[in-house]
């Protein structure tokens, strides 16, 4: 039996689910800076596009494969922080102009989030297909 069922291997003994809450945020949060890390080491400051698609591409993955709505939102706001981190600390962007560079990265989030929902549809609010 998953532990993310909240229920321990042993009978009698329960686990509450919002313990384990944290756990996939915790891995796409690692993910995300090991990305900024990345970009930043390997990136030319002068090459804004490629690195806010690099996160955009981090956050969209994050957002898809995570399924608790409470940790993609907690990934997809550490993700365009660490996205607005990366790009002003350079000097890439200034720091009015980082929020159109955010666009992109918070429309993948909601793209990743889109895609986990077409291919992991709740089954009892959805009708059966085919009939």
């Amino acid at each position: 039996m998953p532990l993310s069922e909240g229920k321990l291997p042993m009978p009698g003994l329960h686990q509450p689910t919002w313990l384990w809450w944290g756990l996939h945020a915790s891995y796409g949060g690692y993910l995300l800076v090991t990305v900024a890390v990345v970009d930043g080491t390997i990136l030319a400051p002068d090459h804004v596009v490629v690195q806010m698609l690099t996160m955009a591409v981090t956050v969209g993955v994050c957002a898809a494969r995570i399924a608790d709505p409470r940790e993609v939102v907690a990934v997809s706001l550490a993700g365009l922080v660490v996205t607005a981190a990366l790009l002003v600390t350079r000097d890439a962007v200034t720091g009015g102009a980082v929020i159109g560079w955010l666009v992109p990265v918070g429309f993948s989030a909601l793209l990743g989030r889109g895609q986990r929902w077409m291919r992991d549809p709740d089954p009892e609010t959805c009708d059966p297909w085919p009939p």
